[in-house]
């Protein structure tokens, strides 16, 4: 176990954009600086808990965090702020419900934040923080027979400012997100139509003012 994790955050001090892994078992993230934050799901055979490691550029780990608060949640997505904060995305299950999950930690290691959106059956696979820190998480959700496209904006002290949805119809999958130097949110939705291997599909951009305003689809 020992020899996999190093090898893997050997490999993560190597990658200088976020990525995840297709299982969304491996995060990394870094600031303006190089400097690296890496994210892994871990599973205690009970419920899933998050290890937060904070990198330099040159690959030196600064310090490490289990987030284990006894509730069963993953990360699937990561970003740091221009300041060093590190930002975690995902999903927490209780109760058969799941919710987006958003995290922050300061560039000490410190946590800062973390809330759960209050709308049901919602996992976030999408996240970035603008250069004021406020962050924007999206996701997925499913809302009886509708498969919408959620977004959700919370300032940089954790507090929520706003959250939109998105249907086009069918089942909604993410699969671009940026925010740009205005805040300007771009959200790319796939929305699939009957079956997904053989359904047929249409590719929308979703634009949102930092408001939360919907300006357009392209």
């Amino acid at each position: 176990m020992f020899k996999r994790t190093a090898a893997v955050l050997l490999l993560a001090a190597a990658i200088v954009h976020a990525e995840s892994g297709s299982d969304g078992d491996v995060l990394t993230a870094h600031d303006r600086e190089g400097n690296i934050a890496t994210a892994f799901n871990q599973f205690d055979g009970r419920v899933h808990s998050i290890q937060v490691n904070r990198l330099t550029a040159q690959g030196y780990n600064l310090w490490t965090d289990l987030h284990a608060d006894g509730y069963d949640e993953m990360a699937y997505a990561a970003a740091m702020d221009p300041l060093g904060g590190i930002y975690l995305a995902g999903v927490r299950k209780q109760n058969r419900q799941k919710n987006f999950l958003v995290i922050k930690y300061n560039q000490n290691g410190g946590l800062e934040w973390e809330q759960t959106d209050d709308a049901s059956n919602c996992t976030a696979t999408h996240l970035d923080a603008d250069r004021e820190g406020d962050v924007v998480a999206a996701g997925v959700c499913r809302t009886g027979g509708s498969y919408p496209a959620r977004v959700v904006k919370y300032g940089n002290n954790g507090g929520f400012q706003w959250a939109q949805e998105y249907d086009g119809g069918g089942r909604n999958y993410i699969r671009g997100f940026s925010i740009d130097y205005t805040g300007t949110i771009s959200v790319s939705v796939e929305t699939v139509f009957g079956n997904y291997r053989d359904g047929s599909y249409v590719t929308r951009t979703v634009i949102y003012s930092p408001y939360g305003q919907q300006l357009e689809v392209r």
